[in-house]
């Protein structure tokens, strides 16, 4: 049942956890997006119920084929919805917050409830501050899993309520694993392994969606606008629904970190897609990095990325 790739030692830990005498019953799952944290989370509940205890989860037992089916009562899995959030919502309105602290006040069926809450940080903090009671006194029984791309967005007294397992990114050779690829060197599907921040819906994304092609225009564009004072007027707007866990800022400052590992290391051979925004300059590179990173920063205060952006280049070539 457990065909994970990578994270041997959280799940490892995780085993132990689960035939411990002293079961933590709220649990936070945190690291970055597409990485198998929700994988892990399945695993878990799928350990707590296993019927064979000789080498769980064994995926063949009544209750390791309810999870698998989804029949399961006492299973319940809070996850966003259409429009990437998890709403407040009421006592009666399936699959919000309130609905959640309100089911846990009922009996479970099988004396125990597991939940999964796939997206912590797609509360608001008026649903953390309510759900936060729930998660300071779970109830007997109860044990809650909580995953987040993001610990910024959770509130201190969650995390410190909770046992927190941290995931860690992906190799390359991990993510070729799971999406069953053996990408050529220095082609666009390599690059892709590179830019993704190890995490595996990104590296899909960029290639199946075609992502990849418009950012390097971008990052080309950034160089033009940096080396030789070019207007820069890249449409960004194609973008804004792809700045969530993992966005647009994300991927160019790996580009450009790429970039920097490759003028450190002057012999190694860089991939062809990287002449469209190879800067020889280690200096101007951090700074350009720094400038990045301040901009996905500053897109939670709303700002006009392409402005922002515009204005951060301009000041980066008057100081060349």
């Amino acid at each position: 049942m457990n065909d994970i790739v990578g994270h041997f030692n959280q799940l490892q830990h995780l085993r132990s956890l689960a035939f411990s005498q002293r079961l933590p019953q709220t649990f936070l799952f945190c690291g970055p997006a597409g990485i198998g944290k929700r994988k892990a989370a399945d695993f878990f509940a799928a350990l707590l119920v296993c019927q064979r205890k000789d080498e769980p989860p064994c995926g063949i037992c009544s209750s390791c084929k309810s999870l698998q089916n989804g029949s399961s009562q006492d299973y319940i899995v809070l996850e966003p919805d259409e429009k990437g959030r998890i709403a407040v919502g009421s006592d009666n309105e399936n699959g919000t917050v309130r609905w959640l602290t309100h089911r846990l006040t009922e009996k479970s069926s099988s004396g125990r409830y597991i939940v999964i809450i796939d997206g912590l940080d797609r509360i608001s903090e008026a649903g953390q501050n309510i759900l936060l009671k729930t998660v300071e006194e779970p109830g007997k029984g109860v044990v809650i899993i909580q995953i987040s791309s993001s610990k910024s967005r959770v509130l201190p007294t969650i995390i410190s309520r909770s046992m927190v397992i941290n995931f860690h990114s992906l190799t390359a050779e991990q993510i070729s694993k799971i999406l069953k690829t053996d990408p050529e060197p220095h082609s666009y599907e390599d690059l892709a392994l590179i830019v993704s921040g190890g995490s595996v819906s990104v590296t899909k994304d960029l290639v199946e969606k075609q992502i990849l092609p418009p950012i390097l225009d971008i990052a080309g564009a950034i160089r033009e606008t940096v080396i030789n004072k070019a207007v820069f007027n890249e449409n960004l707007s194609d973008f804004d629904a792809y700045n969530g866990d993992f966005g647009l800022y994300d991927i160019l400052i790996n580009m450009f970190h790429y970039n920097i590992k490759l003028v450190i290391h002057k012999k190694l051979q860089y991939n062809r897609y990287v002449e469209n925004f190879y800067i020889d300059d280690y200096v101007l590179l951090q700074r350009l990095i720094k400038k990045l990173l301040q901009l996905k920063n500053d897109l939670k205060f709303n700002v006009n990325s392409k402005y922002a952006l515009k204005a951060a280049l301009y000041e980066l070539s008057e100081n060349i």
